[in-house]
C-alpha cells in the first residue's frame, strides 16, 4: 500500500531534516512508499524532488550543522566532528530544545559517504536508535532525494 505521510508533531520535536521534508510534503511534492511498522520498529522510504543540483543537495546534507540555527529553531547546538569533508566516521552531536527546560541530545555518525550520491548514518539518543540513508539521483528539474529510515526503540 502506498500512503501519503507527512512527519507530524510539534515543530520543536522534529529534526531539521524532518521539518524540511514535512514542508515539501505539505506542498504536494513528496509521497511516502513502503511504510512498515512492527512494534517499536518503523521503516519508511520518502522520495522528494528538490529543485537543486544534486551536488548542492549533498553539500547541504553533509554540512547540515551550518543550516539548522536561526530564529525559532529548536536546535540549540549542532557540532560536526571532525570539521572538514564528511566521510565515514564523521559524527554530529545535536542538542534540541523539547520544552523550556528540557533538551534532547542525539548523536549521529556517517557510515557510508559517496559525494553527490549517498549519505548513510546511524543515530542514537535517549530511548531511540536507528539508521538513515539519503540517496540522490539527478532528474529533470533537479534531484530526487530518497530518504530511507529505520528507527528502533527503545534501546535495549
Amino acid at each position: 500500500m502506498t500512503e501519503r505521510i507527512v512527519p507530524r508533531g510539534p515543530p520543536h520535536l522534529l529534526s531539521p531534516m524532518d521539518r524540511s521534508v514535512a514542508s515539501i510534503a505539505r506542498q504536494g511534492q513528496g509521497q511516502c512508499v513502503g511504510v512498515a511498522a512492527e512494534g517499536a520498529r518503523t521503516e519508511f522510504d520518502f522520495p522528494v524532488l528538490v529543485r537543486r543540483p544534486r551536488e548542492a543537495v549533498f553539500a547541504f546534507l553533509a554540512d547540515v550543522q551550518r543550516h539548522v540555527h536561526g530564529p525559532g529553531s529548536p536546535v540549540l547546538e549542532m557540532v560536526k566532528t571532525p570539521p572538514g569533508p564528511t566521510r565515514a566516521g564523521t559524527r554530529w552531536r545535536e542538542v534540541v530544545r523539547l520544552a523550556p527546560w528540557t533538551t534532547l541530545t542525539v548523536w549521529s555518525e556517517a557510515t557510508a559517504v559517496q559525494p553527490g550520491q549517498l549519505l548513510a548514518m546511524t543515530f542514537r539518543g535517549p530511548g531511540m536508535r536507528g539508521d538513515l540513508t539519503y540517496t540522490l539521483r539527478p532528474v529533470e528539474g533537479g534531484t530526487m532525494l530518497l530518504r530511507q529510515r529505520e528507527t528502533l526503540t527503545p534501546l535495549a
